[in-house]
């Protein structure tokens, strides 16, 4: 009786050692695979997929969206999206280092990736003179999987939509503001100016918060307002880490820009042949000067700021 009973006990010892043992092998099991799975993840071979990306701009964050693909060669591809979609000129990738080169610019992204973390860090660099260089510290992270945006847009699209006439504060001339918000939410729209507008904008609201922005390798436009108690806007403009001006503005469904041809004129007391300028190698020169003498002399007007 006492032998079986230990026999007995024994053998529920054994099967119980053996049960947990199977559920530890199982549950050891589970976790290897999911450890691989994160090896797997971390260990890609580069980070293409969608990021939510900014710029630490003056005024807050400057979002956009960057896609990173591969392509047939085995580099990357790359496009930037806000308001509008801009394909990377030239994408360098080493394994650690990303480099975004919009060469028509002499503008750049320089960032490297971080695995553990899984985020882009860097910089955004624009040459903006001979020996001088715009610059903002860059970021990235993964977007959400579903592919939308934890961006919050909360505001009530009233409240900004439609046509305003605006006035910037470093300058006399007036601007017309035109926002509308689109089927998923997001408010996009852009600045007339008497010089040109301000790209495709693109942001949110957020109660009575306005934010839009552009960047599209040399431009990084931010703007801020808030709606005031008598439907006004009042706000603030960034452009890359130098330029900083308020703005305010009021709901005008007929506002417009004044009529270009009369904002630059001809001064009729002026000769054409007292125009001095400087040649190539820097020797001032006229219209009438004897070197021009029996030639067709062109005259042609452009910015150079665009």
């Amino acid at each position: 009786m006492g032998s079986r009973f230990t026999v007995t006990g024994v053998a529920a010892l054994l099967a119980a050692a053996l049960a947990a043992c199977q559920a530890n092998s199982e549950r050891e099991a589970r976790d290897g695979a999911r450890e691989a799975g994160d090896v797997q993840r971390s260990g890609s071979a580069n980070p293409t997929g969608t990021w939510e990306a900014w710029l630490d701009s003056p005024g807050g964050r400057l979002p956009f969206e960057l896609r990173l693909e591969s392509n047939d060669g085995g580099g990357l591809r790359a496009q930037v999206h806000i308001g509008e979609e801009i394909p990377v000129p030239r994408v360098e990738w080493d394994g650690d280092a990303l480099v975004l080169e919009f060469v028509h610019y002499d503008s750049r992204i320089r960032a490297s990736w971080d695995r553990d973390d899984d985020r882009l860090r860097g910089e955004w660099e624009r040459r903006s003179g001979s020996e001088k260089w715009s610059r903002l510290p860059f970021h990235a992270e993964r977007a959400p999987a579903h592919g939308g945006t934890n961006k919050r847009v909360t505001g009530a699209k009233e409240a900004v939509d439609g046509r305003w006439s605006v006035q910037f504060s470093k300058t006399d001339d007036p601007a017309v503001g035109i926002f509308e918000t689109g089927p998923s939410g997001r408010v996009h729209g852009t600045f007339l100016t008497t010089t040109g507008d301000y790209r495709f904008l693109e942001g949110e609201t957020d109660g009575n918060a306005l934010r839009l922005a552009a960047f599209d390798g040399a431009h990084a436009f931010l703007f801020k307002a808030r709606v005031q108690p008598d439907g006004t806007l009042q706000g603030d403009f960034w452009s890359r880490d130098t330029w900083h001006e308020t703005w305010t503005a009021h709901r005008d469904p007929q506002a417009q820009l004044p009529d270009a041809m009369h904002l630059t004129r001809l001064e009729s007391d002026i000769e054409l042949g007292d125009l001095a300028f400087p040649d190539v190698e820097g020797t001032l020169r006229s219209l009438d000067d004897p070197a021009f003498e029996g030639r067709v002399r062109i005259l042609e007007l452009f910015g150079t700021w665009c």
